[in-house]
């Protein structure tokens, strides 16, 4: 609905100022939120839908449930055993299933995906141009489902594990160059990616979604960031609004190792009907500084040099303004990942991204320090996360 705020397994729909559920909202399954209601303390909902006017109170466990202003009534809502059995393909963090059948996989998705539509037309807009993204065979609406080409199981972090670095390195410049493609299409007869703006109001998003999932959920440093407060607003705003003035381009917006299949000797893209129309260095900055792989400064600064060198021509940039613009894009994408890594692992138990939460702080220290001067209270925020704080 219209100004509801809509979670969507971890995708949760932007809002122009920051979230508004509290803090310590246990979110499972997939819940609907609509504007005018009222939650309390260490709540936890699974599967629930709250209409305008209902009220939840501190510590209510709450499932499979529609919750209006004067009733409550349960529902059935469980994901059928043969599906489950099924399923056989990927491990992310998302709601969607997967499952391999002859000669393609079937993808089945939630009633509340947003994105399906949109997968449908960006998929073929890319084909058109000749792009490496796997075909759709088939939608049905009804059913929910999509089948597609099967790309095997090998993604770029599976595959880069087993190869020496200058085969490895070799390979990341070939993304690179592909990405460099991808973003620079013209693909404006679509309806998308225009209408997803990676503007201010989803950057701001961003920022407060490191802080409510991650740094208040677990580094327990809310009564840090509230002494702070007007300070911190003013950097994350400041960080924002450069970002956002930096030139737009088609944005897969998740761009990273695990969205990069290898079929056949080639990159593949997948996972890109979240497109959005933002700041080519944002992808840039996911992979370079992909958490998933950590690579070491001297990759990164080769790899960050070899998109640079055709970006920056294209967008008549000169290197030092696409490296600040990497930087900038690095802090915002680490603290979206850290929200990510808490949202996944505190609220929805998948406990294996708590693994990620080191070296996506470890990137986003070693971004904050090159431009400290400016973000000094971020920056004494992330080492506090370092050294005080106990995962």
């Amino acid at each position: 609905a219209e100004g509801a705020f809509l979670c969507l397994g971890e995708n949760e729909r932007y809002l122009a100022e920051p979230l508004k559920t509290p803090w310590d909202l246990n979110l499972r399954g997939n819940c609907i939120i609509e504007t005018d209601v009222e939650i309390g303390r260490k709540v936890s909902l699974d599967n629930c839908i709250l209409l305008p006017g209902a009220q939840v109170s501190d510590n209510e466990e709450l499932k499979n449930m529609v919750i209006g202003a004067d009733f409550r009534v349960p529902f059935d809502y469980e994901q059928s055993a043969e599906l489950k059995e099924k399923f056989s393909i990927g491990q992310g963090g998302s709601d969607r299933v997967y499952y391999r059948e002859e000669n393609a996989v079937r993808l089945q998705y939630s009633p509340f995906e947003l994105n399906a539509d949109r997968q449908c037309i960006l998929t073929e807009a890319l084909l058109v141009k000749g792009m490496r993204v796997p075909e759709i065979f088939e939608h049905d609406k009804m059913s929910r489902q999509i089948r597609l080409k099967d790309l095997g199981d090998e993604t770029f972090r599976a595959w880069r594990e087993t190869k020496p670095l200058g085969e490895s390195t070799q390979m990341m410049n070939r993304i690179l160059d592909q990405l460099v493609d991808f973003q620079f299409l013209d693909i404006k007869h679509a309806s998308v990616p225009q209408d997803k703006t990676f503007n201010e109001d989803v950057l701001l998003w961003e920022s407060a979604y490191f802080l409510e999932r991650c740094v208040y959920r677990l580094f327990n440093l809310k009564d840090f960031c509230e002494s702070v407060e007007v300070q911190l607003s003013d950097e994350l705003k400041a960080l924002a609004s450069e970002v956002n003035n930096l030139p737009r381009r088609l944005m897969h917006r998740d761009f990273q190792s695990d969205n990069i299949m290898i079929h056949q000797g080639d990159p593949w893209f997948i996972d890109f009907q979240g497109a959005h129309y933002g700041t080519p260095f944002y992808d840039a900055a996911s992979f370079i500084g992909d958490p998933y792989m950590l690579l070491d400064s001297p990759s990164r600064g080769e790899l960050e040099s070899h998109y640079l060198s055709k970006v920056c021509a294209k967008l008549d940039m000169t290197q030092v303004e696409g490296q600040r613009a990497l930087i900038l894009c690095g802090l915002q994408r680490h603290m979206q990942a850290l929200g990510a890594y808490g949202f996944l692992s505190k609220i929805r138990g998948k406990q294996r991204f708590e693994d990620y939460v080191a070296p996506a702080l470890e990137l986003l220290q070693r971004e904050v320090e090159q431009v400290k001067d400016e973000f000094p209270v971020l920056n004494r925020l992330i080492l506090k996360m370092k050294t005080e704080a106990c995962i």
